[in-house]
């Protein structure tokens, strides 16, 4: 992109002195009338996107723009979008279309991993003024203020993606105006290892951690203006230290966050780590995560196959009894913790035995639930090459084998919860009334119960009646024991 020099009103610079005007009258007389620009963020893909969207979104909140809900009329709408499938391409496209049909008059700005790998095609679409891929994401912020008073867009993604450009976002040090009960602090970007399957090294670059004074400073910050868990976040989050030489690897950044203490004395209360591939998961690890109650008793280690065979074909860096070996040490060392496994079936040439044993490692591990996913051919990755492609049915029916067993796993996680007291962190929008409220356990239970709305963004014991597939439903346990003593008193 051309560097140009702002150019700032004197008139506005009195009163105005972080506002900077590009030539451009309708955004000028927005300022001279007090007028802010509306922006609203539509984001497809994993946790590390949706948390580069908060941050993105704290960036124009700062800088004075109203960050509106998807469902309302804005003058820029910013889409931040996933490449890892067809179908996320094909739902990025979709989304697209939906967010300049909901408002004709603004403009929509493409940013993420499918604006890196497909810039071209994207600015080809009638509906987008701009494309701003990952290595010029950090700027976005600029790039909208400045680009988008010109007639026609562009593509801005000409960074180096391995470069200092691509480093990850570095959000906003300073208070919050308004804190979500669950935030997500990113702690590294890019990936090593290469998956034969996988694109997001192309996308994302190679693995660089982010300095760990940086990270510490965002959990102060986030815990400040009231967040009560902190999700760590990355595209190979137990990847942090290795490019940086750091010593004790994610295990140092989790004890850097429980050491976290603002200035009013408040800390960090939950931890929660996302995604750990085999490899991160370490008795070392695990022993801290055990001894330590603010860890959430939550992991999610990605396990692909079950079969040896496939596993060398997608250059995982493990075996089936290795991996194994990892999810029992979780299991052993912390109780009722929830494990979770990303699955894909229909590698190319993957046979029916070799699926088979998939089934059966998945069928044998303490295993509480399983993301399926299909293979998507992704072009420029090796996996194109190592095999006959498995046909759209046969993918489908394996899909639908793992998911039921998948299902059939969490449900008997849930109802092991039942008649038990747990702990639950209300989330939600505050209202007048008692309403059901929804909430999350730490070992990853979505629990429903009746309560008032000034109970959000709280911690609760809740007393788990029921379960299903899809969570627990419960009743507080001080309006249980009010129940329980009014029941016994009228028999008395």
């Amino acid at each position: 992109m051309r560097d140009r020099e702002p150019v700032l009103c004197p008139f506005i610079a009195h009163s105005w002195p972080r506002v900077y005007l590009f030539c451009g009258d309708f955004w000028l007389l927005c300022i001279l009338f007090g007028l802010s620009m509306r922006v609203n963020f539509l984001t497809v893909g994993c946790k590390l996107n949706n948390c580069e969207t908060e941050v993105l979104e704290r960036h124009f909140s700062r800088a004075g723009w109203d960050v509106v809900s998807r469902e309302e009329p804005s003058d820029v709408t910013v889409v931040n979008t996933c490449t890892v499938t067809a179908r996320s391409d094909a739902d990025c496209r979709k989304l697209i279309r939906r967010a300049k049909a909901m408002n004709p008059a603004g403009k929509v700005v493409v940013t993420g991993c499918l604006a890196e790998r497909t810039p071209d095609a994207l600015a080809g679409m009638p509906e987008v003024a701009a494309v701003i891929g990952n290595s010029a994401k950090k700027n976005l912020l600029s790039i909208v203020t400045s680009e988008l008073q010109k007639a026609s867009g562009g593509v801005i993604a000409s960074e180096d993606p391995d470069g200092p450009g691509f480093l990850p976002l570095s959000p906003l040090i300073e208070p919050l105006s308004a804190a979500r009960t669950r935030a997500t602090v990113q702690v590294q970007d890019g990936c090593d290892e290469h998956c034969t399957y996988c694109i997001v090294p192309r996308v994302r670059g190679r693995s660089r951690s982010r300095p760990i004074t940086d990270i510490v400073a965002e959990t102060e910050t986030l815990v400040a203006s009231g967040s009560r868990e902190i999700a760590l976040t990355g595209v190979n989050t137990g990847a942090w230290g290795g490019d940086l030489g750091a010593e004790g690897g994610i295990a140092a950044v989790v004890d850097a966050i429980l050491r976290v203490q603002t200035p009013s004395g408040r800390r960090v209360e939950r931890l929660r780590l996302n995604s750990l591939e085999p490899q991160a998961i370490t008795p070392g690890l695990v022993r801290r995560c055990a001894m330590e109650p603010r860890v959430c008793r939550h992991f999610h280690v990605p396990l692909q196959s079950g079969s040896d065979a496939i596993l060398r074909k997608m250059n995982r860096r493990y075996t089936a009894a290795e991996y194994a070996q990892k999810i029992e040490l979780i299991a052993e060392n912390i109780p009722d913790a929830a494990i979770g496994a990303d699955v894909m079936v229909g590698f190319p040439g993957e046979t029916d035995e070799q699926f088979r044993d998939t089934i059966e490692l998945v069928q044998r591990l303490p295993l509480t639930y399983l993301h399926v996913f299909a293979f998507s051919p992704r072009e420029g990755t090796p996996a194109l090459r190592l095999g006959p492609a498995i046909s759209s049915e046969r993918k489908h029916e394996r899909s639908r084998a793992l998911r039921e067993l998948g299902n059939w796993k969490r449900l008997e996680f849930h109802l092991r919860h039942v008649g038990n007291v747990v702990t639950v962190l209300l989330e939600g929008k505050p209202t007048t009334a008692a309403t059901v409220l929804r909430g999350l356990t730490d070992n990853y239970i979505r629990v429903s119960v009746r309560a008032p709305s000034n109970r959000i963004n709280t911690f609760v014991p809740v007393y788990v009646e029921d379960a299903s597939r899809d969570g627990a439903r419960g009743v507080l346990v001080d309006e249980r024991s009010a129940s329980f003593s009014t029941a016994r008193g009228s028999q008395e």
